[in-house]
């Protein structure tokens, strides 16, 4: 099997119709971006030609960076801006197809685009994806190359182009599309295309043949002898068949193309003009073109000590964008100085400056607010990019730094949607079976009990306006978002501090703590009596008869009573006792965990809990496990400037009653509210 490159990013073109245009007045369109059809393939890492099917199934395709608002593209080119011209905004799999709604930008540059499309001129779109797992269908013959299955793939965009692969799909592609029928054809568009392949061989050979026959001078006996060998094997070769030739010819060349394309992709940015050099000429092969690149490339790099050498791969606006971060990021006190960084001394307004010459953009006669309203929205600029990856980094540290303690003692999980999904009861195995010698193994049925778990979405905006960069004003996108990113987590907290003090009902529609589920104590005094009465308690639990032995490994109170805890946890001897010598029974039961939001409902409620790593405690789910927040960007007339918003999607269930026990201490003042 062909090696394969998982960081390759590989593209399917395919051909559109004009009839699915979903809403003129927000250019939004549906397509079918990707289907079963089997497509030659031949990748720049690749030494071998093979037969691809992307698989359809919805554990075989990763559509979470469509979902999350992947790019549209225009001829898969990601380095300019311009030709980033809208989001995808929904995708899902139908009838072994994806399916996505695509919204096209407004801006001007669009606008001609955008009518091609309702005039059906551009009709042809590409999905660019990569590969994570496939395996060998069928194995490489004479005949053909090997078949692939792709077993997981992720889309990564969706870009409108100009030369069609897959013409199953496309804009407002008919659901009745055979997949099957599309691979038939496929295999005998290349069964065919060999034929005619072998047939140009066995001619090339039987005239080698003639050829030995007139080695010697020639004569009417040779000329006869020379028809005879001819003749018979003519009259069995099959007519000429123009109409297969010229459909292999444009195969090739676009699989020639693509090829070619695919191999440029990650320089395009220094090397877009002989890309199309390449791509222009037909008499450029695949291999050609390759060393032409790797040429252009060795030319570009620099020669050090031991003969090895140096890529600049680089280019000036790279390094510009990147010492500017580096330079807001050092203003902002979140990284350390950089003594070579000219930018560091930059106000805002400067910068945006430096950003539209970067794009050769005249910045003569311009005045502050028109200045920063070109860099944010009128210009191909790096500046608002600069300012989101800023903000971004901000947030993050926010998020990072915040001092939160839910986490020791949850289990983190992942979701894939917003969907309520359940969380089978894992305890349902107290104990394994007995097997006689000489009997079978029998099967255990899992229990009925189960909790439910679903996400939600928390977040918040702020914006930075032509103002404050005007200002010169960091707080906007660097102090703002960073105690945003400590906000998004503290929301998690809040959570799971809820759903102890709240006290929900399960599944059972009990309580969470409740004296049926036999996790919650009489009120007596925090003391060595109350946490033994509550470990016995935890390890008295039982399924189906069986004692589960759960042991505790938190204990949960409000900072008022942290110090007491601190000492029943950490002292050798009876703390109530004095120096009387007799050991302390609890003495490192479990770690102390102190969280002010208990104090807002009651000083006196505490809670002892096992480990989440060996049982079902509390469970802290995340959007594809995604557990950091995120940062996403709108640009707008309205604000004059640029909006942000952080946004986390997360949800918080009890999944089992009986690792879980809350006490109350008796003498306490204050009481639950």
């Amino acid at each position: 099997m062909n090696e394969l490159n998982l960081n390759q990013l590989l593209a399917r073109q395919m051909s559109l119709s004009q009839n699915a245009i979903i809403d003129h007045d927000n250019r939004r369109i549906q397509v079918s971006f990707s289907s079963e059809s089997t497509c030659l393939r031949q990748g720049m890492m690749f030494a071998k030609p093979w037969l691809e099917t992307l698989g359809h199934n919805e554990e075989e395709v990763d559509l979470s960076r469509l979902q999350a608002g992947a790019p549209v593209l225009c001829q898969h080119d990601r380095t300019h801006p311009e030709h980033h011209i809208g989001v995808v905004e929904k995708a899902w799999l139908e009838n072994n197809r994806g399916l996505a709604i695509l919204k096209l930008s407004k801006r001007k540059a669009v606008d001609d685009l955008w009518q091609d499309i309702q005039d059906g001129i551009v009709h042809n779109i590409s999905v660019g994806y990569t590969i994570k797992k496939r395996h060998l269908t069928t194995p490489e013959t004479q005949e053909q190359p090997e078949s692939l299955r792709v077993t997981r793939w992720q889309p990564q965009e969706i870009s409108l182009v100009t030369v069609p692969l897959d013409p199953s799909v496309g804009i407002g592609r008919s659901q009745s599309f055979n997949p099957e029928r599309s691979h038939n054809n496929m295999e005998q568009s290349i069964d065919h295309s060999t034929n005619i392949l072998k047939n140009t061989i066995t001619s090339e050979a039987e005239s080698k043949k003639s050829s030995s026959l007139t080695n010697d001078k020639p004569t009417e006996q040779n000329n006869e002898v020379r028809q005879a060998a001819v003749m018979p094997e003519a009259k069995e070769q099959p007519p000429l068949d123009t109409q297969a030739i010229r459909t292999q010819v444009l195969q090739e060349e676009t699989e020639r193309r693509q090829t070619i394309h695919e191999l440029f992709t990650p320089f395009m940015e220094t090397q877009r003009d002989l890309c199309q050099q390449c791509l222009d000429n037909p008499n450029i092969s695949i291999e050609a073109a390759r060393e032409r690149l790797l040429t252009h490339l060795g030319q570009q790099s620099l020669s050090v000590d031991g003969g090895q050498r140096i890529s600049l791969i680089a280019d000036e606006r790279d390094k510009f964008r990147q010492g500017v971060e580096n330079a807001l990021l050092v203003r902002c006190q979140l990284a350390d100085a950089e003594p070579d960084n000219e930018f560091q001394s930059y106000t805002l307004s400067e910068l945006a400056r430096r950003s539209l010459e970067k794009v050769h953009e005249s910045t003569r006669a311009l005045g502050s607010m028109e200045l920063i309203g070109r860099a944010f929205t009128h210009s191909t600029s790096d500046f608002p990019a600069i300012l989101s990856n800023t903000a971004n980094k901000a947030m993050l540290k926010g998020y990072e730094e915040t001092a939160e303690t839910f986490m020791t003692w949850t289990r983190k999980g992942s979701l894939p949607d917003f969907k309520t999904a359940t969380r089978v009861d894992i305890s349902t195995f107290p104990s394994l079976n007995k097997i006689p010698e000489g009997t079978e193994y029998r099967h255990v049925t899992l229990g009925e009990r189960q909790e439910s778990i679903q996400l939600a979405d928390y977040g918040a905006m702020f914006t930075i306006t032509r103002q404050a960069i005007i200002n010169d004003d960091l707080d906007a996108f660097t102090r703002i978002p960073r105690k945003m990113g400590q906000a998004a987590l503290r929301t998690v907290g809040n959570l799971v501090y809820a759903l102890l003090t709240d006290n929900p009902r399960m599944a059972d529609n009990i309580p969470l703590f409740d004296a049926a589920h036999h996790n919650i104590g009489n009120p007596m005094p925090l003391s060595i009596e109350s946490l033994n009465a509550a470990r016995i308690a935890m390890s008295m639990q039982q399924e189906q008869k069986v004692t589960l032995n759960i042991r505790p490994s938190f204990l949960v109170v409000p900072v008022a009573l942290e110090g007491q805890a601190n000492v029943l946890m950490n002292s050798e001897t009876d703390p109530e006792q004095g120096n009387s010598g007799v050991p302390n029974a609890v003495r490192g039961l479990a770690q102390v965990i102190a969280d002010p939001r208990l104090d807002q409902v009651s000083t006196t409620t505490w809670y002892l809990t096992a480990h989440p790593s060996t049982y079902d405690v509390i469970e802290v789910a995340y959007l594809n496990g995604m557990a950091q927040p995120r940062l996403e960007q709108q640009k707008g007339w309205e604000i004059e400037g640029v909006s942000f918003k952080v946004a986390l999607s997360a949800g918080v269930s009890a999944l089992d009653f009986r690792t879980l026990y809350r006490g109350e201490v008796a003498d306490a003042k204050a009481k639950r509210k």
